[in-house]
């Protein structure tokens, strides 16, 4: 098996950080619930989440 490369990951990330969006869901990532960018925006989210790699 091969490691994802970093720009699959983000690509990942921005793929489901933008849905709820596409949907008309939210009118922002950090908007939706269960999303994990408001953690990448520096936010409070629901869950903790280490960030000091980014």
């Amino acid at each position: 098996m091969t490691p994802l490369s970093d720009k699959m990951i983000w690509q990942s990330q921005e793929c489901t950080h933008t849905k709820p969006v596409a949907r008309g869901d939210v009118d922002d990532p950090v908007n939706w619930r269960y999303s994990n960018s408001r953690n990448c925006a520096r936010q409070p989210g629901l869950v903790d989440m280490v960030t000091d790699w980014m």
